[in-house]
């Protein structure tokens, strides 16, 4: 890879170890930190809330929510679709 002006990532975390995953995000953390931005589609919601800032959602291809981990656990919307709050 040479220098890209951003990374995108699809389901980095998906069907990989906690092992190779710490690893992962070590470099994806190191990278963000040299200034390297990231986009990333998760659907495992603990990966997304714990490392991923700002938080965007989408639901049937439109921008549903975005904004911080902390609000994206208290969005109503997000709760019921995609956290996992009971109905």
């Amino acid at each position: 890879m040479g220098d890209p002006v951003l990374i995108l990532l699809d389901e980095p975390a998906a069907g990989v170890n906690p092992s190779l995953t710490r690893v992962l995000i070590d470099r994806i953390e190191a990278l963000n930190r040299q200034g390297k931005p990231f986009v990333v589609i998760e659907h495992d919601m603990d990966f997304v809330m714990r490392h991923c800032d700002p938080v965007i959602a989408l639901a049937e291809g439109r921008k549903v929510f975005e904004g911080s981990a902390a609000d994206a656990k208290a969005d109503p919307l997000l709760l019921d679709a995609y956290l996992g709050a009971p109905a």
